[in-house]
């Protein structure tokens, strides 16, 4: 089972997963069918499943709200006697509280458009009070109000952050069958499989920042990094020493070993990210750096001889991010990251056509400084480090020149994608990048705008 968990932890299964998964008990069973769903990216569909219809198949009480129904029906569907029928019941509350975050980043970022609908797996009786689809949506926003902060109204599909929470928040304590729950549920981890990514995707909801979710963070977080568990949560206060490490080694093994490298790096870039949105800039730093180290690569701005316009006839000292391996290090378990995308669903590269200014600058050693193959995981390393580098440095002209030789570097990489779409968001992101950084260039933003 740990097999599998970091397999959806990382997204999706390796060949040889594949093949031991199919031949598994777990394959066969209904958790396992709702398995492959997440694998194929099929969120929507786990909704339709007989085993989740059938939590929500009890008619509420007189006037229940949606969000104490709701967790009501998960809990008495997770209090099973039988402790073999109880382990499959986790295992599919489990998967429906990840499908349900995943499906949620989907419908409000990522897309495409989510069509589901309340009424295909809630009660009738439950939703029968709402006349209109508007005061539907305004309960369950007030429902995901914390501190008082108010949420994001336009948000989409509410709903599904809502049953999120209520299983990786407030239900953790009855998912103790899985291999590693107690270190998913206890800190940020990638793919929005614990407590601390719903809280973290909830406080970009919110239009002010709300202190009860930056504590969750910071804690989840900062617990694995400085193996504080036992001070941090009170629920780990009544631990042994033994038991407190048995812990510690639990999720250290998560982690450890050729075959989890991808994941340590996105813990840590995830990790990062929630530090900057509460601009704990050193924490964040700190975490950026785990997962540069990690991937051994030398990334530094540097100087060298180039050409930058047309009718430069010296060669003049050009700032450029210069990008290697240490000692030509190869990470190992390549098949576990993204592959790249073939280069004809790449995005066309458009000449700038500018009568001064080259498409790109033309180095006098270019052998000397080319960009290695790199991964996926590679990749948001570099642009983690940019984004700090931002965040940690005024709006300055130089500053402007060196964030560009971060995004110049970006453009001369492939784009990976992590279910094999095309990741659109990914293109408009430099995109935007480079058109904030060239606003008075009015020549250099016309094939950008082409682009998008």
């Amino acid at each position: 089972m740990l097999a599998l968990e970091r397999a959806l932890l990382r997204g999706f299964l390796s060949a040889a997963e594949s093949l031991e998964w199919k031949q598994g008990e777990v394959a066969a069973a209904e958790s396992g069918l709702l398995l492959q769903l997440m694998f194929d990216g099929k969120y929507e569909a786990i909704f339709s499943s007989s085993a989740i219809q059938n939590v929500f198949s009890a008619s509420p009480a007189t006037e229940e709200n949606i969000d104490s129904y709701l967790e009501k029906q998960i809990l008495a569907y997770l209090d099973c006697s039988a402790e073999v029928d109880n382990v499959e019941r986790q295992r599919l509350m489990f998967l429906l509280g990840v499908g349900s975050l995943q499906l949620f980043v989907q419908s409000n970022w990522t897309g495409p458009p989510v069509q589901l609908k309340l009424q295909d797996f809630l009660p009738p009786a439950l939703l029968q009070n709402f006349c209109e689809p508007k005061t539907l949506h305004a309960t369950i926003l007030k429902m995901l109000v914390l501190d008082g902060e108010s949420v994001y109204t336009l948000t989409c599909h509410p709903i599904l952050l809502l049953i999120a929470r209520i299983i990786l928040v407030n239900s953790r304590h009855k998912l103790a069958s899985l291999q590693l729950n107690r270190i998913w549920l206890e800190i940020k981890m990638p793919h929005g499989l614990s407590l601390c990514l719903a809280d973290n995707i909830h406080s970009q909801l919110g239009l002010c920042m709300s202190d009860e979710l930056n504590c969750v963070g910071d804690v989840g977080c900062t617990a694995f990094l400085e193996a504080k568990f036992f001070h941090r949560f009170p629920s780990y206060s009544q631990m042994s020493a033994v038991e407190f490490q048995l812990l510690v080694t639990e999720a250290e093994a998560l982690f450890t070993g050729g075959e989890s490298w991808h994941l340590a790096v996105q813990f840590h870039l995830e990790s990062a990210y929630t530090f900057l949105f509460y601009y704990e800039y050193k924490k964040a730093k700190h975490c950026f750096n785990m997962a540069k180290d990690i991937t051994k690569l030398q990334i530094n701005l540097t100087g060298a001889l180039g050409k930058r316009t047309r009718f430069q006839e010296k060669y003049v000292a050009q700032l450029i991010l210069d990008v290697q391996r240490t000692d030509g290090f190869l990470l190992p378990h390549s098949e576990l990251s993204p592959a790249p995308t073939p280069l004809e669903r790449l995005t066309i590269n458009y000449d700038l056509n500018d009568d001064t200014v080259l498409n790109e600058i033309k180095l006098a050693d270019a052998d000397q400084y080319q960009v290695p193959d790199l991964c996926a995981e590679e990749l948001a390393v570099i642009l983690g480090i940019c984004i700090d580098f931002q965040k940690n440095n005024p709006i300055h002209k130089l500053t402007e020149e060196e964030l560009l030789a971060f995004t110049s570097t970006r453009y001369k990489v492939e784009i990976f994608y992590e279910d094999g779409g095309e990741a659109l968001e990914q293109v408009v992101q430099r995109c935007g990048d480079a058109s904030s950084l060239e606003t008075f260039k009015v020549k250099l933003l016309e094939p950008l705008a082409n682009l998008i």
